[in-house]
């Protein structure tokens, strides 16, 4: 049986991106660096995507096997890859009409790659919000994998937190956003699994034991600005995301079981349950015309913002299709 209660908090986060954060950042709605304190929505993403996984692992008795892997890596990656190529022809189409000059074949060849997601972006927000794709396709590669991890939830997780923080020093974007977010992926599967640990204390200890080593790196250097220390993460966004995830997690204990089943029903949250990816891919062709209206028009910034999260929206529920495409891997 499907948890309705994830589907609702998934549907948040993804309006909670669409209309807030980018809201926010593409249209400089509050100055930076103070809106950067309200980045905290991408780890959480990723806890649900592992509690979700928890939840299916658990409710259909996945086992770690060949067959089951890759009946797993089919199902997903389509689901994952299948309306991210519909975007990227699109958006290859675009920028060849827009760029005088290009390298055809290029810029096809670059949106094509998930892991590339396009260099040419004569807009600007095309592939502002694509960095999410490379770390979410590696982590579905490695999810089943944390289901063989049985070690109680403490034990394992703190080589997973001293990993965080080795990687965190690198340079390899990829590489730092894939396995920091697979930590919190991590967490949210173990929540799923193991009821009995207490993973919210564990977070806020990991939280406050890096301060100090924050502070000490940092001193000299700090800025409160996260998306700076975001994109690659670094030890300051990892302990802003251990305090905001704790926080989460502590409200979360307070919410019973099916009291967010009104939400289900709120025709603003809908779209963003049912066709919350798409939107998220969709999203800046939405407030690339409404800026560039808004702007012809002269209209206040706020009336703009109102209409790229209603074309976001729109354009999401077009192509949503695409995320019903599923090919199935049979064995022989």
């Amino acid at each position: 049986m499907r948890n309705k209660n994830i589907d609702i908090v998934r549907g948040l986060l993804m309006l909670y991106i669409v209309a807030v954060i980018h809201g926010i950042f593409w249209l400089d709605l509050i100055p930076r660096p103070y809106s950067t304190l309200l980045l905290f929505e991408m780890p959480l993403i990723f806890l649900v995507s592992g509690y979700s996984f928890g939840l299916f692992s658990s409710n259909t008795g996945f086992k770690l096997s060949v067959s089951g892997y890759l009946k797993y890596l089919v199902s997903r990656l389509t689901r994952i890859l299948v309306p991210y190529y519909g975007y990227a022809l699109v958006c290859a189409v675009v920028v060849i009409a827009q760029t005088k000059g290009v390298n055809y074949m290029g810029v096809i060849r670059d949106w094509i790659n998930p892991f590339v997601y396009g260099k040419v972006d004569p807009f600007g927000l095309l592939t502002s919000h694509l960095w999410f794709i490379p770390p979410f396709i590696l982590i579905t590669l490695a999810l089943p994998f944390l289901s063989s991890i049985k070690q109680p939830v403490w034990l394992a997780a703190v080589p997973l937190c001293f990993l965080v923080l080795v990687i965190c020093n690198q340079n390899d974007s990829s590489l730092v956003n894939a396995v920091f977010y697979l930590y919190w992926t991590w967490i949210g599967y173990r929540l799923a699994i193991d009821t009995k640990s207490d993973p919210k204390l564990l977070i806020a200890v990991v939280a406050l034991g890096t301060l100090a080593l924050i502070l000490a790196e940092y001193f000299f250097d700090v800025t409160i600005d996260m998306q700076s220390n975001k994109l690659p993460p670094n030890l300051l966004f990892f302990t802003f995301s251990s305090v905001w995830v704790s926080l989460f997690l502590l409200l979360s204990t307070f919410v019973r079981a099916n009291q967010l089943g009104f939400l289900e029903k709120s025709k603003l949250l809908q779209p963003f349950i049912a066709r919350g990816y798409s939107i998220y891919l969709w999203q800046g062709f939405g407030y690339i015309i409404a800026i560039n209206a808004g702007e012809f028009l002269g209209l206040p910034t706020y009336f703009s913002w109102i209409i790229a999260i209603g074309l976001a929206v729109l354009f999401g529920i077009m192509f949503s299709p695409l995320e019903k495409i599923r090919w199935r891997f049979k064995k022989a």
